[in-house]
């Protein structure tokens, strides 16, 4: 009796477990998942196969892989979109769906911008939609990581997070044969059109998403700060400017070409600074010149986000 009882209740655990990827937060993460896992792999992988197909050097390609690199850095505007609310959407759909169908829109932009493009005539142009596309890539990221773990409760972490993944490997495998099939049968510009179709399936998860259980920002403390809006406004002004300068340099060492910060030199005056940066990409040592300018845009990144010493600031 005891061991007919134990095997009911273990057949009614294994089935409660299983019965959790049936629930209706769990297929919207599957979804939400392919929608996360798309973009990524269009530009990280695919684009670089449509460039490479338009007679591009892999030196251009290779600097257009570092548009992944923003996925990477995230966490430095993460705090923004934790906070800021989207006008009219959040209250119709809550914070993190709202910041999620923003992130969805622009990425099917991205994506139709890219489709009308030919890399071999616009390529500064594909540049910025390719930007834009990360951007919003890594952004939604942040959204259906912050809705999973407010949306669901603790139990059912892992099952959410499973559900995730496996809609991320279905867009891996989606993004990494469909697009090079429909390129060979069609255009790579009918291609992306249809890739951004897709996308639509990211914006369906979001409209049958439930609203997360909770969304509490902790507070900042600011007491016995003063308020000083232009200190700020130079603060943050020269943080940007310090992180742009540390991307770039980092940029030109993992793609072991300084075109882009010579030019930039250029364009700022420096004619002496830029001949020194582009000799030392064409030395002989470049390989040890382009470690450490990955080495150092690293630094200069994690500088731009350190406090003031001796400073409390807003």
């Amino acid at each position: 009796m005891n061991s007919e009882s134990g095997s009911a209740s273990e057949r009614r655990t294994v089935a409660s477990a299983l019965g959790v990827y049936a629930e209706r937060p769990a297929l919207v993460m599957v979804a939400l998942g392919f929608s996360s896992g798309l973009p990524y792999y269009l530009i990280f992988d695919t684009l670089s196969a449509w460039l490479r197909a338009s007679g591009l050097s892999l030196e251009v390609i290779g600097f257009f892989s570092l548009v992944t690199l923003v996925s990477t850095f995230k966490f430095l505007w993460a705090p923004f979109i934790d906070r800021a609310r989207v006008p009219v959407l959040t209250g119709l759909l809550g914070h993190r769906r709202a910041w999620m169908l923003v992130c969805q829109g622009l990425i099917i932009l991205g994506l139709w911008l890219l489709a009308g493009s030919d890399p071999s005539r616009s390529l500064g142009a594909i540049a910025v939609f390719a930007v834009l596309f990360g951007f919003s890539s890594a952004t939604q990221d942040i959204a259906i990581d912050a809705w999973r773990i407010e949306a669901a409760e603790v139990s059912k972490q892992g099952a959410r997070a499973a559900a995730h993944q496996w809609g991320y490997r279905a867009a891996i495998i989606v993004a990494g044969a469909v697009p090079l099939l429909l390129a060979d049968a069609y255009s790579w510009n009918f291609s992306y059109a249809v890739m951004s179709v897709l996308m639509t399936v990211g914006v369906m998860a979001v409209l049958a998403a439930p609203r997360e259980m909770r969304h509490a920002n902790r507070p900042i403390q600011t007491e016995g700060i003063q308020a000083a809006p232009v200190r700020e406004a130079v603060e943050w002004v020269a943080r940007l400017a310090i992180l742009v300068s540390g991307a770039l340099v980092l940029g030109s060492g993992l793609a072991a070409n300084a075109g882009v910060l010579a030019d930039v030199l250029g364009g700022l005056g420096a004619a002496d600074a830029r001949e020194a940066v582009l000799d030392a990409w064409a030395s002989d040592a470049r390989v040890w010149v382009h470690l450490a300018a990955v080495i150092i845009g690293f630094a200069v990144i994690v500088v731009a986000t350190l406090p003031l010493p001796g400073t409390r600031t807003r």
